[in-house]
């Protein structure tokens, strides 16, 4: 009995046929997500029982989006602290935005738009 269930198990298991499969759309920025990886937790420490460790701490490049959901690299990153990172995942987006009173979306615009504008000012002062 216990032998067709197994067999059963493995028929039903998506085949990949040397495929990815999720489909990623975009590429990874490694500049921006280094650019993000240097700027400090994006939510604030509000709870007195988790402090914020974001300043000299790895920053952790988090998706609002995934990348198997769609999401692109740019306008879609925002920089957490390894706590908070830890807490999107475990409560999931919607939860934590309305925990922390943030819009995930709007800030990683802000970013964007903060990111180019750093780049304008690196390329002016070439």
């Amino acid at each position: 009995m216990a032998k067709s269930r197994k067999r059963l198990a493995r028929r039903t298991r998506p085949q990949s046929k040397g495929k990815s499969r999720f489909k990623v759309s975009g590429k990874a920025d490694r500049e921006y997500r280094t650019w993000i990886r240097r700027q400090v937790c994006a939510i604030p420490a509000t709870d007195t029982w988790m402090p914020n460790f974001s300043l000299g701490a790895v920053m952790h490049v988090c998706h609002v989006r995934s990348r198997g959901a769609g999401g692109t690299d740019r306008a879609n990153l925002v920089p957490m602290c390894a706590t908070h990172h830890a807490e999107q995942h475990i409560m999931g987006i919607r939860t934590f935005e309305k925990r922390h009173s943030v819009n995930l979306k709007q800030m990683a615009a802000e970013y964007q738009v903060r990111y180019q504008a750093w780049r304008a000012a690196q390329a002016g002062a070439r």
